[in-house]
């Protein structure tokens, strides 16, 4: 059983500090193994798993004939890549609120990419955190509803509401890099972090409890 934060807003600004530039180096340095993730839809969008099921396995738990959410996270562990960004880890283990992760993941879209609209929850859940290790200019951050594009700052992480349809361009020469971080718990410091997000940011939602796992 775990809390999920249940909003209107497309997003949250956390207030949370990382060692982006060093993570952003991790991930250049790990770059040749990186894996095509989506391949529908997209063009240039690639992941490294850092924790899950496998470091090349970045969908979800579901798309490798798992049908438990209990036996996925059983099978789910820190993976060599982690090994190999040891200031990533540190982080995600020591710093962030989360003691049960399910997919914490490097993402990458390569410099001309792109990742056409898609909704990827059936709610409007605030949940998964997308931590910005770069932000090249011509990256855009668009909703298909017109809303104004998300301006994502690097060493910013987001809280996000993928419920609302998105998409990524990279119009630039330089691959873009951020880590998605999926939890598997709510822990107060996670529920603090949002909470007070959500009074600066004027932004209205409540804590439900779900039995499952994204």
């Amino acid at each position: 059983m775990r809390e999920y934060f249940i909003s209107h807003t497309k997003y949250l600004d956390l207030d949370v500090t990382f060692p982006y530039k060093e993570m952003l180096e991790e991930a250049q340095s790990l770059r040749h193994k990186f894996t095509k993730h989506r391949d529908n839809h997209s063009k240039g969008w690639y992941g490294l798993v850092l924790h899950g099921l496998d470091e090349h396995k970045t969908g979800s738990w579901k798309q490798y004939g798992i049908t438990d959410y209990k036996k996925a996270y059983e099978e789910m562990s820190w993976t060599e890549a982690s090994n190999q960004a040891p200031i990533t880890k540190n982080y995600f283990i020591n710093t962030f609120p989360c003691k049960q992760y399910s997919r914490v993941r490097y993402m990458l879209l390569e410099a001309g990419g792109h990742i056409d609209f898609h909704s990827d929850s059936k709610g409007p859940i605030v949940d998964n955190t997308s931590f910005v290790l770069n932000s090249p200019k011509g990256f855009e951050w668009r909703w298909q509803d017109g809303s104004p594009n998300l301006d994502m700052v690097p060493g910013h992480a987001y809280a996000m509401n993928i419920h609302y349809h998105h998409g990524l361009w990279n119009n630039s020469n330089e691959d873009r890099y951020f880590i998605i971080a999926s939890r598997n718990d709510s822990l107060p410091g996670w529920k603090e972090l949002v909470l007070n997000a959500a009074e600066k940011q004027n932004v209205e939602g409540e804590f439900i409890t779900i039995d499952s796992m994204p």
